[in-house]
C-alpha cells in the first residue's frame, strides 16, 4: 500500500520524497533529532514512556541476552540434544531469522510444553549472568543513569524482553520498579497508576522463569484489556520506541487501533536501527502501513540510524551540555557566572490521591498532625502493604494543603554518604541546602523506606530531625520505615485495619453500602486487614460479586505486583537470602507456614534439626521481614503477611507440603495424623487475641487441603478431615464461635463435594457457630436442607442428625416461634427420652404452659438435666428459672455460675446477676473479684463479636466505672465499644456514650490517644447525626 503517493510535505526537518522505489519514506528523521527530542521532553518536564526491545539486552561484545539469531542457535542445539531436530529442520530452510524463531518455538510447544520453553529461556539467560549476578548492558546502564541523574518523568516502561535486566539496572541506581508480567489478558492500570518514584516495568510477553510467549499465534492473540491499558499509556505520555523490531503482537494491535481515533492524543517516537531509508522501508512495511493515519497529524515520527548502545549516553551528554550553559547569564559585560541558588531545580512530589484513607486511622492522623505542628517531624512506622502512601495523603492534603511535598526513596540504604547522594538525586538539591534555605517556601520532605539503621546513620537522620525543629526555614520532615529506628521522639505506628476501619475503607470507591459483621470477619480473614489486599478486593469486586470474592479465599500479593508501598528491594532481599543463606531462608519459609506467629523458643526446639541461632531470628527482624507482638507474658514473632505471600510463591510445592505437615505438629501435636488434637498453649493464647485471627491451625489446614488431591480420599485425606473435625470440637467446647465459623466454613467448602459423614459433621459445626454469633436465619437456611439430605443417607448418625434438628429449633426460637415448635415436636417424637435433645424440646414446648405449670416443668427438667450430666442445658434452664421467680434471689443464677464449665453460658449467667445488682444500685455487692469476672466476660464478648450480650455488658461496666470514677476504664469501654458500634452502624449508641464520657468532670492529666479518639469521634458523630437529621427532615420533592 502506498502512502501519500506523489505528495510532498514540508514540516520542520522531516525527510519527504515524492516517490522512492514505489514506497514513500515520509516520516524519517535524523538520529540527532531523536536525541534532541528526548532531551527537550526532559527539560520541559513532559511525561514519557519507553518501549524497549531485545537490542537493549545485548551488548556489541556478545554479552547479555542473545538476539533472535543467537536464540535460534540455542533452539537448534537444544532440539539436537533431545533428538527432535531431524524431522523439523526441513521446515525452516530459507526462512528469515524471525520466522525460524517463531516456527521453532511453535514446534517445541507441539512436541513439548512450557517446561521446555523455560529450559530454553534459562539457557539464554546464562549468557547474561556471571554467577548469581546479572550483566547489565551498556545501553541499560546508560538508561538507568539517565533516569537517576536527570529530572526525566517516566510514566511506564514497556518491554517485549523476558529478562530482568531493566529492573536490575534501575535497582542498581536505587530506583524502585513496579514489575508486572503479562501473559494473560488483564488490565495494567493498577501498575501504571503508581505514586512516588517507583517506575512501572511491564513485560508484555512474559518473564523468563515463568510462562512466555514466542509463537505467531501467541503474540497475535487478542488481549483487549492490555490493549486498552497501552492506549492509556499512549494517551498520557510520549512513547519512545528503541531496540524493538515491531513484531505483530499486542502492542502493534493497540497502535493499529489508536491511530484511527478522531481526536488523538498520542505521540510516538520510533527509533530504527538501519541507516538506510530504503532498508527501513523494506523491513518495516507492515508497521508503515499501520501508522499511515498518524502521519497526517504528525503524531508518529521515525528516526533512522538509532543505536541503543549510544543513544542514552548521547542524551545524557546533551543534557549535561545544557546544564553547563545554564550556569551563566548574559550581561552587558558578557558571560558572567551566577550563584548556584538561581539554578536550583527542585522536584516536587505529588501525593497519591487515596480518599478511602480520609476516614480511617483518625487517631493516627491527629497524632501525625500534632507532631508536625509542634515538632516539625515524626517517624512513621508502617508494615509492608499497610497503606503508608494513603495515610500520608489523608492528613497532608487537609492540614498542610499549602505545603509543597518532596520525596526521596532511600531504598534500604544504610550508609550516610549513599543516603545523601540519593536524597539529592530525588529532590534536586543536597539535604543541607533543602533544610536550611529560608527561600524555598513551606515544604514537607518524606524520606521513605528507611532500613534498620546502624548508630552512625541513625545519628545522621536524628540530626535532620533536630535541624527541622531548630531552624525556622519552613521545612517539616517525615521519616518512614518498616521497623522503628527511634530517630525522634514522635512516632506514629500503622497497624492492620480494625473491622470498623475495614468497613469504611471498602465502601469508598464501590457501591457497597453496608456489610454484615460475619462478612467483615471473612474479609479480615482473607486480607489480614491490610489496605493493599483490600484494594485487591475492590479490584476483584469489579469482576464478581462480593460473596464470590469472599468465597475465593485468601488475597495474595505477588512480587510482580509490588508498588511504592512495597519497595523492590524487599523481594530482591528475599531472593538473595534464598540463594546465599539456605538456613535463614528455611527459617523464613517456616515463618510463612506459621504465618500468624510463634514463640522463638518453640521454633528452635521443634525445628532443632535446622540448628537455628538467636542471631538468625534477629537478622530477619533487622531486615523488616518479621516483627514482634507482645501479649501478656508471650513474645510472638510473626512474618509480615506480604512477605509471607512472596516466600510462599517462591517455594517448591513439595517443600510447602512438608513444612505445612510439620507445622501442624507444632500447633496440635505431632501425632495428629492418628486423629488426636492437643492444642498448644501458644495456639490457645493466640485464640484470645483478635490480631491473630483466624490462627495458624486454620491457615495450615487450609494450605494442606490446597496441596493434596482430596478426591483420592486415601488415608492422608481421611486423617486431615478427621483432625479438622477434632479441631472443630475443640473450638466449640472452648466457645470460640467466631473462629469456628471461619474454620468449619473452610472445611465444608473443601469437602462438600464428597458423600461422606464428615461433610455433614462439618455442616453442623458451621450452622451451630453461625447461630451462636447471632446469624440465626443464615444458620437455618444453610443447615435445614442438609439435615433432610443427611437423614436419607445410609451412613446417617442419629446423634448428629438430632444435633442438627436441635440447632434449627434453637435458632428458630429467636425469630420464628411456630417453626421452633414444629422442630421441638419432631425431636420429641424421634429422640430418646433420656437425651438432651428430648429434654431441650420439652423446655421449648413448656413456653406454651401457664406460669405455674411452666415453672414446675422447668424445675423438673433442670434437675433431670443436671442428674444426666447435661450441665450446659441445665444451666440454660436455670437462667430461665431465674427470670420466672420474683424477688432478688440468685439461687438459680449462682447455681449456673458454679456448675458451668463453658465460657458462653457462664458469661450469660454472670451478666444477668450483675445487671440486676447495678440496676438496684447495690454496687457494694460487686467486689474486686466480681469486677474482674465482668471484665473477662466483656473481653470474651468483644472477641467473639456477640453484639447483644456485649452491649448489655458494656452498660453494666459503664455504670460501675462511673461509680468508681475510673476514667481509664471508661475510655477503654468507649474505644472498644466504638469498634462494635461502628461495625453494626449503631451510631446513636456510640454518640450517647461519647457525650456522657465528655460530660464527666474527671481530672484528666495529659489526655493522650484516648482523648484524641473521643474528640475525633464526637466531631464525626455530631456531623453525621446532623446530616441524617437533615435528610429525615427534608421535604419530599
Amino acid at each position: 500500500m502506498l502512502w501519500f503517493h506523489n505528495v510532498k510535505i514540508i514540516r520542520n526537518s522531516l525527510l519527504v520524497v515524492s516517490s522512492y522505489n514505489e514506497r514513500d519514506c515520509l516520516m524519517f528523521n535524523s538520529y540527532t533529532e531523536f536525541v534532541k527530542s528526548l532531551v527537550l521532553d526532559i527539560r520541559k518536564g513532559k511525561d514519557v514512556s519507553f518501549l524497549l526491545g531485545s537490542a537493549v539486552s545485548c551488548s556489541p561484545e556478545g554479552n547479555g541476552v542473545p538476539g533472535v539469531s543467537g536464540m535460534n542457535d540455542i533452539l537448534r542445539q537444544y532440539m539436537i540434544d533431545l533428538d527432535i531436530y531431524d524431522g523439523f529442520e526441513s521446515n525452516i530452510i530459507g526462512l528469515s531469522e524471525t520466522d525460524k524463531y517463531q516456527k521453532s518455538f511453535e514446534y517445541l510447544l507441539k512436541v513439548g510444553d512450557q517446561d521446555e520453553v523455560k529450559e530454553i529461556m534459562a539457557l539464554a539467560m546464562n549468557n547474561a549472568r556471571s554467577g548469581d549476578k546479572w550483566l547489565i548492558t551498556k545501553s541499560l546502564d546508560d538508561f538507568s543513569r539517565l533516569i537517576s541523574e536527570t529530572s526525566i518523568k517516566v510514566k511506564c516502561i514497556l518491554t517485549t524482553n523476558f529478562d530482568p535486566l531493566i529492573e536490575e539496572a534501575l535497582f542498581r541506581v536505587n530506583r524502585n520498579c513496579n514489575v508486572h508480567n503479562l501473559i494473560v489478558d488483564q488490565p495494567i492500570g493498577s501498575v501504571t497508576s503508581y505514586s512516588g518514584e517507583s517506575i512501572p516495568v511491564v513485560h508484555l510477553h512474559g518473564v523468563w522463569d515463568g510462562d512466555t510467549m514466542h509463537t505467531q499465534t501467541q503474540l497475535s492473540s487478542l488481549r483487549k484489556k492490555i490493549e486498552l491499558s497501552i492506549k492509556n499509556i499512549l494517551d498520557t505520555s510520549k512513547l519512545y520506541v528503541i531496540g524493538y523490531a515491531g513484531w505483530d503482537d499486542v502492542f502493534l494491535q493497540a497502535l493499529r487501533n489508536i491511530v484511527h481515533e478522531f481526536q488523538p492524543s498520542y505521540n510516538v517516537r520510533w527509533g530504527f536501527y538501519k541507516n538506510s531509508i530504503d532498508d527501513v522501508s523494506k523491513e518495516h512495511s507492515r508497521l508503515i502501513e499501520i501508522i499511515q493515519p498518524a502521519l497526517v497529524n504528525a503524531r508518529f515520527q521515525g528516526y533512522v540510524g538509532v543505536d541503543c548502545n549510544t543513544y542514552f549516553e548521547d542524551a545524557l551528554a546533551e543534557i549535561s551540555k545544557k546544564k553547563q550553559l545554564s550556569k551563566f547569564v548574559v550581561k552587558k559585560t558578557g558571560l558572567q557566572p551566577i550563584t548556584e541558588s538561581i539554578v536550583i531545580s527542585l522536584r516536587p512530589y505529588n501525593l497519591s490521591v487515596e480518599p478511602a484513607h480520609d476516614i480511617i486511622r483518625l487517631v493516627e492522623q491527629k497524632k501525625a498532625t500534632d507532631y508536625l505542628n509542634n515538632n516539625n517531624h515524626f517517624e512513621l512506622v508502617s508494615g509492608w502493604g499497610y497503606g503508608k502512601a494513603g495515610f500520608l495523603y489523608s492528613f497532608i492534603h487537609d492540614e498542610f494543603y499549602d505545603f509543597t511535598c518532596y520525596y526521596s526513596d532511600v531504598n534500604g540504604l544504610t550508609e550516610s554518604r549513599d543516603i545523601e547522594v540519593k536524597i539529592k538525586q530525588d529532590i534536586g538539591i543536597d539535604i543541607a541546602t533543602f533544610i536550611s534555605n529560608n527561600g524555598l517556601g513551606k515544604r514537607i520532605l518524606i524520606l521513605d523506606n528507611i532500613a534498620r539503621l546502624p548508630p552512625s546513620t541513625k545519628a545522621f537522620f536524628s540530626e535532620i530531625a533536630k535541624l527541622s525543629s531548630d531552624l525556622s526555614s519552613g521545612v517539616k520532615v517525615i521519616f518512614v520505615s518498616a521497623t522503628c529506628n527511634g530517630i525522634c521522639s514522635g512516632i506514629v505506628e500503622l497497624q492492620p485495619l480494625s473491622l470498623d476501619d475495614i468497613k469504611e475503607y471498602i465502601k469508598v470507591g464501590t457501591d457497597i453500602t453496608e456489610i454484615k459483621r460475619e462478612k467483615l470477619d471473612r474479609l479480615y480473614e482473607i486480607t489480614n486487614g491490610i489496605p493493599l489486599k483490600l484494594d485487591k478486593v475492590k479490584e476483584y469486586y469489579e469482576l464478581m460479586s462480593f460473596d464470590e470474592v469472599l468465597d475465593a479465599g485468601n488475597i495474595v500479593v505477588s512480587a510482580e505486583g509490588t508498588n511504592t508501598d512495597i519497595p523492590h528491594y524487599i523481594s530482591k532481599q528475599i531472593n538473595e537470602i534464598r540463594s546465599d543463606n539456605r538456613k535463614l531462608y528455611s527459617l523464613l519459609c517456616i515463618f510463612s507456614m506459621l504465618e500468624y506467629g510463634e514463640k522463638l523458643t518453640n521454633i528452635r526446639s521443634y525445628y532443632s534439626s535446622y540448628d537455628f541461632h538467636f542471631d538468625d531470628f534477629a537478622k530477619l527482624e533487622r531486615y523488616g521481614l518479621i516483627y514482634t507482638i507482645t501479649k501478656d507474658n508471650y513474645k510472638i514473632l510473626r512474618i509480615s503477611p506480604v512477605v509471607s505471600d512472596f516466600v510462599k510463591q517462591g517455594m517448591d510445592p513439595n517443600q510447602r507440603y512438608e513444612l505445612v505437615k510439620k507445622s501442624l505438629g507444632l500447633c496440635i501435636g505431632s501425632d495428629w495424623m492418628s486423629g488426636k488434637v492437643r492444642v498448644s498453649p501458644t495456639v490457645k493464647m493466640m485464640l484470645e487475641s483478635p490480631e491473630f485471627y483466624p490462627g495458624n491451625v486454620h491457615s495450615a489446614i487450609s494450605s494442606y487441603f490446597s496441596l493434596i488431591d482430596i478426591n483420592h480420599y486415601d488415608r492422608e485425606v481421611k486423617s486431615l478431615i478427621h483432625v479438622s473435625i477434632g479441631y472443630c470440637i475443640f473450638l466449640k467446647s472452648a466457645c470460640y464461635y467466631k473462629e469456628l465459623v471461619a474454620f468449619s466454613r473452610m472445611l465444608y467448602s473443601n469437602i462438600s463435594h464428597l458423600d461422606i459423614l464428615d461433610k455433614f459433621r462439618a455442616a453442623y459445626f458451621l450452622a451451630t457457630s453461625l447461630r451462636m454469633i447471632d446469624e440465626v436465619e443464615q444458620s437455618v437456611e444453610f443447615i435445614e436442607p442438609l439435615s433432610d439430605e443427611f437423614e436419607a443417607k445410609e451412613f446417617c448418625q442419629k446423634e448428629y442428625y438430632f444435633k442438627m434438628l436441635d440447632n434449627i429449633m434453637m435458632a428458630c426460637s429467636e425469630y420464628n416461634d411456630e417453626k421452633a415448635r414444629k422442630y421441638a415436636i419432631k425431636l420429641k417424637k424421634i429422640a430418646p427420652k433420656s437425651s438432651s435433645y428430648y429434654i431441650n424440646a420439652e423446655v421449648h414446648l413448656a413456653d406454651e404452659l401457664s406460669h405455674g405449670k411452666r415453672l414446675n416443668k422447668l424445675i423438673s427438667l433442670e434437675k433431670k438435666s443436671r442428674a444426666a450430666g447435661y450441665n450446659t442445658l441445665a444451666n440454660n434452664i436455670s437462667i430461665k428459672l431465674h427470670y420466672l421467680f420474683s424477688g432478688s434471689s440468685f439461687k438459680y443464677i449462682d447455681n449456673a455460675i458454679k456448675n458451668e464449665g463453658g465460657v458462653y453460658t457462664k458469661a450469660r449467667a454472670l451478666l444477668v446477676k450483675y445487671e440486676e445488682l447495678v440496676r438496684c444500685g447495690e454496687f457494694e455487692k460487686i467486689d474486686a473479684e466480681g469486677v474482674r469476672e465482668l471484665k473477662a466476660v466483656y473481653d470474651y464478648l468483644f472477641l467473639q463479636r456477640l453484639d447483644e450480650l456485649f452491649n448489655r455488658c458494656t452498660d453494666v461496666l459503664w455504670q460501675l466505672m462511673k461509680a468508681y470514677r475510673d476514667v481509664n476504664g471508661l475510655y477503654y469501654l468507649f474505644k472498644r465499644g466504638s469498634v462494635i458500634w461502628r461495625v453494626t452502624s449503631s451510631y446513636d449508641k456510640e454518640l450517647e456514650y461519647a457525650k456522657e464520657l465528655n460530660e464527666q468532670q474527671f481530672d484528666i492529666s495529659g489526655g493522650g490517644d484516648d482523648m484524641k479518639y473521643l474528640s475525633i469521634r464526637l466531631s464525626f458523630l455530631a456531623l453525621k447525626v446532623e446530616r441524617d437529621k437533615c435528610l429525615i427532615d427534608a421535604p419530599t420533592l
